[in-house]
């Protein structure tokens, strides 16, 4: 992080990962994951579209999530 909060990276992995201007930073369990914003909110729609398909099956990790 630079002096004023930025997170830098390096040219060529925001090449790698279609990075503009907008991003999106997605918590991921104890990692975080930086995306370009139309990016993840297109296929942030195609899963939540893929969900709610009723032929979708949840795997086994996460049919047996529970709080």
């Amino acid at each position: 992080m630079d002096g004023q909060g930025r997170i830098l990276l390096a040219p060529n992995l925001r090449q790698h990962g279609g990075l503009d201007k907008q991003v999106a930073l997605v918590g991921d369990g104890n990692k975080f994951e930086v995306w370009d914003a139309d990016t993840y909110l297109r296929e942030h729609g195609a899963w939540l579209d893929e969900a709610k398909d009723p032929g979708s099956e949840l795997s086994e990790e996460l049919a047996n999530l529970a709080l």
